[in-house]
């Protein structure tokens, strides 16, 4: 094949004809032994000697895995714009749930703490009327200790 009856295309711009990714370009040049051409600078890409009824074909459109046919990859960007605006839909309801959760934990924190407060609060009463009502009995055992005192020696 001489270079009249072919063209050097980079993978990628094999792939836009082929209707292909620059990998799955990469894969169609292997398989059919064409010769390739890396270069010693860094930075440029690899070309591929492609046949000029391939090279000169029209882009062909390349299918997703539905078999839905993409346009050199506009296709395939569309579907990634759904899928991140799906994504993106999905994460504000995750997070207005989160903040919605937020905010019900805290209500309950307050209504818990109203709570022990209140605990707190029948405990201290509890414990006054208990200190109150062993103080009256010890009052009310001094005076029967008293009285009895009394009636022993008022025989």
């Amino acid at each position: 094949m001489s270079d009249t009856e072919s063209r050097w295309l980079t993978y990628a711009e094999l792939g836009q004809i082929i209707g292909r990714t620059p990998s799955g370009a990469r894969m169609f040049a292997a398989r059919r032994g064409w010769l390739k051409r890396t270069s010693n600078k860094i930075g440029e890409r690899t070309s591929v000697l492609v046949p000029v009824d391939i090279a000169e074909a029209p882009a062909r459109a390349a299918h997703d895995k539905n078999g839905a046919m993409l346009a050199n990859g506009s296709g395939e960007r569309a579907m990634a714009r759904a899928a991140i605006d799906a994504l993106a839909e999905q994460l504000a309801i995750t997070n207005r749930r989160l903040d919605e959760e937020r905010t019900s934990g805290a209500r309950a924190i307050e209504r818990a703490a109203l709570e022990i407060a209140d605990v707190r609060q029948q405990r201290d009463d509890a414990q006054r009327r208990a200190d109150r009502a062993e103080q009256r009995v010890e009052e009310l055992q001094a005076a029967l200790a008293a009285r009895r005192r009394w009636w022993r020696f008022g025989r």
